[in-house]
């Protein structure tokens, strides 16, 4: 990986734990709102993404690689839904995405 592209990386996942570790501590601090702590988790996935990709090199194929970061970007959009719709308290958008997002993780996962 060239060295400008690691930096830009680096500093995504740095901000990545930072908002994570936020949240968390918002979470714990200001009543355990529960989508706070959602968006920690959902963070912390984005976090973890960002880190694949740094070691992309590490991994043993390419597929393996592409397929973990499709589960992380995929848990962090299904969190970060979450999250948003424990804090309006949407009455249209379902509260738990992960049987959703599994199946289309699935179709992913066996094209």
């Amino acid at each position: 990986m060239e060295p400008k592209f690691f930096y830009i990386i680096f500093s995504l996942m740095v901000i990545s734990t930072a908002l994570s570790l936020t949240f968390f501590m918002a979470w714990k601090n200001f009543g355990k709102k529960a989508h706070a702590l959602t968006w920690s988790i959902g963070f912390l996935a984005g976090a973890a993404q960002w880190l694949c990709m740094i070691n992309y090199d590490q991994f043993p194929t390419r597929e393996s690689y592409l397929l973990l970061e499709n589960a992380f970007s995929m848990a962090l959009v299904a969190l970060g839904l979450r999250g948003h719709c424990q804090r309006t308290n949407c009455k249209w958008l379902p509260k738990n995405l992960w049987p959703y997002v599994i199946p289309i993780y699935g179709v992913i996962a066996f094209s």
